[in-house]
């Protein structure tokens, strides 16, 4: 091989190479990591939960590496705004938000928004607005729905954290308290509320939880080889295998520990 064709080769060779973006193994792409049981669960310094597995799955299928940072969530917001973090994850999609992150893929999970009153209440509610007059527990710089977060008839009580309205419910603080099913059904299971507190009838489907990037993100140019990652592994069943598989199995070891008890 003469000298120029070699030189032609290494050209191709690295343009080639270097416009791979599944070669990020010497980067580390940032995770934004709040507190939310099953999803996001921070024990002892160990990010676990479904959200760190699905993650944990995409960065082995393309051989990069994660770092979790913790935060408060509405901090994670702020984070995902000025690109410190390059994802999070369990992020629902309003045209807000669309200002400061991509989307990548379908969202992996939608479940329905549920309210919550103490076991001893006569409080009923059955459709929307059963919740005028009530003061409501809600997470800061959380979205429910769309009508639920736009209206300025309701009165709600804004907390940092789900086991807050749990606390102000059970002091009667508050009356109801809005939540994300599959988050407020964990803690009632690994916390023992399920002898204080109820759901109610009604319910709503929520904004489906997505994983967004920043678009002030470093990892910009991996975002569409993660998207139909993600966009496969909800098509192929492998997210809703995980997401079985981690609350059955919460559900296994709480039944065991109850036994034992």
């Amino acid at each position: 091989m003469g000298k120029r064709t070699t030189v032609i080769v290494f050209i191709i060779s690295t343009v080639l190479f270097s416009s791979m973006p599944l070669a990020i193994q010497a980067e580390e792409v940032i995770v934004a990591f709040a507190k939310w049981p099953p999803w996001k669960i921070i024990e002892d310094d160990q990010f676990e939960g479904i959200d760190a597995r699905i993650i944990r799955s995409v960065a082995k299928q393309h051989g990069f590496s994660i770092k979790f940072i913790q935060c408060p969530w509405p901090r994670c917001v702020d984070m995902a705004k000025s690109g410190e973090i390059d994802l999070i994850t369990s992020f629902g999609k309003t045209k807000e938000r669309e200002k400061y992150v991509y989307y990548l893929g379908p969202p992996y999970h939608i479940e329905y928004l549920r309210f919550y009153v103490r076991k001893d209440s006569d409080i009923l509610i059955q459709k929307y607005e059963d919740l005028y007059g009530k003061n409501i527990g809600t997470i800061k710089g959380s979205i429910y729905f769309s009508k639920f977060d736009q209206d300025p008839k309701l009165t709600k009580s804004i907390v940092n954290l789900e086991m807050q309205m749990f606390q102000m419910l059970h002091n009667n603080r508050i009356e109801t308290f809005i939540g994300y099913e599959t988050v407020m059904d964990y803690l009632l299971l690994v916390k023992g509320f399920q002898e204080k507190f109820n759901k109610v009838a009604f319910q709503m489907p929520g904004p489906g939880s997505h994983i967004a990037i920043s678009k002030r993100s470093k990892a910009l140019k991996w975002r569409f080889v993660i998207s139909k990652t993600i966009q496969d592994m909800t098509r192929s069943g492998e997210i809703h295998k995980i997401i079985d598989e981690f609350l059955s199995g919460v559900t296994t070891l709480h039944n065991k520990e109850k036994i034992r008890q």
